[in-house]
């Protein structure tokens, strides 16, 4: 009988892949160090040199050993480079056992390894879903968790089992490392802060990495890109045989002189990139009353989300805490991944270059890309994803959607209203064919509220008055209670939200005690005129210039509103107050003009911004008791006006508590034409009375491209039309009493 032939080995491997993947993996790090880029998993600190061949210094990681030194210091940070094409983290894996235990061993090895400066990286080929997803949180959590208990707390409440798992490989691979002794839950915490996973697909000509690497090197030299990475792959190759230490002066004379890092504008458009986002960064606030409510589950589930998800839209009512997560994000992500940050106003271009040109950059997207080539992620925040139903043009973020599908390195961050979700998905992610990872966020719950009003004992007053303890569970809210509270008002029980409106107008915009020279009236002025400038225009800031300067400052010391000195722009600080402010203006209007309703909604004025102010205002007034019915007959029943007044009335009626009355009073003239009002009605119930099954929609992957949405009904209007069509089916067109 013939023997079975042996199994053959990976091509890869037998043709000399493995060596050469690792040739390539410290080139990518030496052309960081030409260009004067900086390493990722360190401080945004230059380069100094690599050390080939660790074990030959003292380290059992011994791929290669990076060193980046602080210019302002003599701080200096290493990192740990194990180089490995393929691993599997599983039990059974050889490699990764061996991986772990170099990597163990220097970690405890203080003469080499300084825990929270320096960090340990194994690098592979490109990663798959599972390690992304799975691996790389666990480390990204890790980081993020300030004790073992927080860190066990969230893998056990919100990881899931394939998480858990994975957690336990690294356990006992870590124990095993340990001479087979146990490690304790803080000693697997301070290893897995420290640990690292790159994967760059090197191990191929056409992969994404080396075509970045050589727009960097294009960026910094007027040579051909192709031939400058071969010499530089040249160089590291002798440099490893000889277990060499390269630095920019041991490389030869010819590719030294190749480059001048002078030559690219990539670090001045970075500057004004991130002076950019920084500035809207700042604006955000993650405190009441100085005391921060920890929602660590929240950050974790935005860590995990954008690890697997090219664009991460957080959705939730107004004033819940969108913004302060992605704030808590962006400093947690300072140092450990570039983070940019746009307004969805920025993006009102006719293409995605125009945006950055806006800003005064010369480089694209693209051209900053390549200056992070070797960075796992790259991270783009967009704060109010709604507006983009209000800009003159959108065609600047379907580029930016189109340049996602391509670029997978980039995970664009988004917070949006959640009455807005279904309209951008369908509109926008469904026709891109983009994936998406929706991040619901809800008020605060009864613990969180508990423990606000433990840390703000003015808040206690407000939590045990029936009509306004609802208030504090939502965050911004609950800012504004404790700015009244702070002020000395007072509550009764039967006082609800519209006093509680007043007071903050009284108290926090306009500031009633400080009456010197007007203050209180200017501030009042000023921050409603700001409001209805910049909805009317709609951009983001309007000109400084045309409100009275010192009610402005003093505005921005209370930092009710924002101003960007470089342009001379204010702006409201908070999305919240600027809706109270134009249905304040609402409100105003439609006293001085109740009597001629073309004149009213004029004067509202046409543009998106103010037909959604229009409707919240209207709603509020339903909700609170207003006698407005002769108003909506009025719009409802006037054909004069444009139909979309129609629409936002109707829309406001269906959502109120009693619309049912309302088309008792419209009577007749809802089956005029056919019933053309009754049909319009059914539209807009259709539209926008429906909310989003969140729990659905992410069981049966409505976030992926071409997918449907799950929706569910929501509000009153759903039962009071199917009990209206019944009781009036007699009287209904035939093709209307079909359905019914």
């Amino acid at each position: 009988m013939s023997q079975p032939s042996p199994q053959l080995s990976n091509p890869f491997s037998t043709g000399g892949g493995g060596p050469n993947f690792e040739t390539r993996v410290q080139a990518a790090f030496i052309t960081l160090m030409l260009t004067g880029r900086v390493s990722p998993c360190l401080p945004s600190w230059p380069i100094t040199r690599l050390k080939l061949q660790g074990s030959y210094a003292g380290f059992t990681t011994d791929d290669f050993i990076l060193y980046a030194k602080d210019p302002h210091s003599p701080n200096e940070a290493r990192l740990l480079a194990q180089i490995k094409h393929e691993i599997s983290f599983t039990e059974t894996d050889e490699t990764l056992s061996k991986v772990i235990a170099a990597a163990w061993n220097d970690f405890n090895d203080p003469t080499v390894f300084t825990a929270g400066v320096d960090a340990i990286a194994l690098i592979t080929g490109p990663l798959s879903a599972m390690d992304i997803n799975h691996v790389r949180v666990l480390f990204e959590w890790a980081r993020c968790s300030q004790s073992e208990i927080e860190f066990l707390d969230k893998i056990n409440r919100v990881g899931s089992n394939t998480k858990r798992a994975k957690l336990e490989i690294f356990r006992k691979s870590v124990s095993a490392a340990n001479g087979g002794h146990s490690i304790s839950d803080k000693q697997l915490w301070e290893f897995l802060k420290s640990y690292h996973l790159l994967g760059y697909d090197l191990d191929t000509e056409d992969g994404g990495t080396l075509s970045l690497l050589q727009s960097l090197i294009g960026q910094s030299s007027k040579q051909n890109p192709a031939a400058l990475w071969s010499q530089i792959v040249d160089a590291v190759q002798s440099a490893n045989q000889n277990a060499g230490t390269v630095t920019v002066d041991t490389l030869p004379r010819e590719l030294r002189e190749a480059f001048d890092p002078r030559r690219s504008q990539w670090d001045s458009d970075l500057r004004k990139l991130k002076d950019h986002g920084d500035y809207i960064v700042s604006g955000i606030r993650t405190s009441i009353g100085g005391f921060h409510v920890t929602r660590p589950e929240l950050l974790a589930k935005l860590l995990d989300a954008s690890e697997r998800s090219s664009f991460v839209l957080i959705n939730g009512g107004r004033g819940s805490g969108k913004s302060s997560l992605v704030r808590q994000f962006s400093d947690y992500m300072n140092g450990r991944a570039p983070v940019f940050c746009l307004r969805t106003e920025d993006l009102d271009h006719a293409h995605l270059d125009n945006v950055f040109s806006s800003i005064g950059l010369g480089s694209s997207i693209r051209d900053l890309e390549a200056g992070f080539a070797l960075m796992p992620k790259r991270y783009l925040l967009l704060e109010s994803i709604e507006k983009l139903l209000e800009l003159h043009n959108s065609s600047a973020f379907t580029d930016l959607l189109q340049f996602l599908k391509t670029h997978p390195g980039w995970t664009v961050v988004a917070t949006g209203r959640d009455y807005a979700y279904q309209l951008i998905v369908f509109n926008y992610f469904q026709p891109a064919g983009l994936s998406h990872t929706s991040l619901p966020i809800n008020d605060f719950n009864d613990r969180e509220v508990q423990s606000l009003c433990q840390s703000l004992k003015p808040l206690e007053a407000i939590a045990t008055n029936p009509s306004l303890a609802r208030l504090l569970h939502n965050p911004f809210l609950a800012e504004l209670a404790f700015r009244v509270t702070e002020a000395g008002t007072e509550f009764s029980a039967e006082q609800g939200e519209r006093e509680f409106r007043a007071a903050v107008w009284r108290d926090v915009i306009a500031k009633e005690h400080e009456r010197t020279g007007g203050m209180t009236l200017k501030r009042r002025q000023a921050f409603l005129d700001m409001a209805v400038a910049r909805a009317k225009r709609m951009v983001y800031g309007v000109p400084e210039r045309d409100f009275d300067s010192e009610a402005v400052l003093k505005l921005e010391e209370d930092d009710l509103v924002r101003r960007e000195h470089s342009k001379g722009l204010v702006s409201p600080a908070h999305d919240v107050l600027e809706d109270w402010a134009l249905e304040q203006y609402i409100e105003e209007t439609y006293q001085q003009s109740s009597d001629d309703v073309p004149r009213f909604l004029a004067t509202v004025g046409n543009e998106p911004a103010m037909n959604r102010a229009y409707r919240l205002w209207l709603s509020q007034k339903l909700r609170l008791g207003d006698d407005v019915k002769a108003l909506i007959l009025n719009i409802l029943t006037n054909p004069t006006l444009q139909r979309y007044w129609q629409d936002e009335t109707m829309s406001a009626v269906l959502l109120s508590d009693d619309p049912y009355g309302f088309l008792t009073e419209l009577g007749d003239g809802l089956f005029d034409n056919e019933a053309e009002l009754l049909k319009r009605f059914c539209f807009v119930l259709r539209i926008s009375c429906k909310t989003l099954n969140q729990d659905l929609s992410r069981q049966l992957g409505a976030d992926k491209p071409g997918a449907y949405l799950f929706l569910q009904p929501y509000g009153s209007g759903w039962n009071t039309i199917i009990r209206f069509l019944f009781e009036n089916r007699e009287r209904l067109p035939s093709g209307l009493a079909a359905h019914v």
